[in-house]
């Protein structure tokens, strides 16, 4: 479940990420004021993550949803996800601060959805 939620997730808010980021920097014609149609289009700009970060969410899922039995705090798992998802995304997209600013907050998003669907700590 983890793993399906991450690679769902993921990619989406990694796009959305993106895009916000090169919107902010002046990409796809957003360096003045926003459109209506700016504004009407961005939701599906994130679905410009799924071709870029489906196997970084799907390395993040995995690893956490392995880990997930393991680490009994909420909070310190989604922090590990957080920092794999960073980690993962870096690894296999490029050393840029955009993809590990990218991972790192697709993980989050990912890990807080599914905070409670995680597998969970054992003796």
């Amino acid at each position: 479940m983890v793993l399906g939620a991450f690679v769902l997730i993921g990619p989406y808010v990694g796009g959305l990420v993106i895009w916000s980021i090169l919107a902010i920097e002046g990409f796809g014609g957003l360096a003045g004021r926003p459109s209506l149609a700016d504004v009407l289009a961005f939701p599906l700009t994130g679905l410009i993550g799924y071709p870029f970060g489906a196997l970084p969410a799907a390395a993040t899922g995995l690893l956490v949803g392995l880990a997930s039995a393991h680490i009994r705090s909420k909070a310190g798992w989604i922090l590990l996800a957080t920092a794999i998802g960073a980690l993962t995304s870096m690894l296999i997209l490029g050393t840029m601060w955009i993809f590990a600013l990218t991972g790192a907050t697709a993980a989050f998003v990912s890990a807080m959805v599914t905070v409670h669907l995680r597998p969970r700590w054992s003796n």
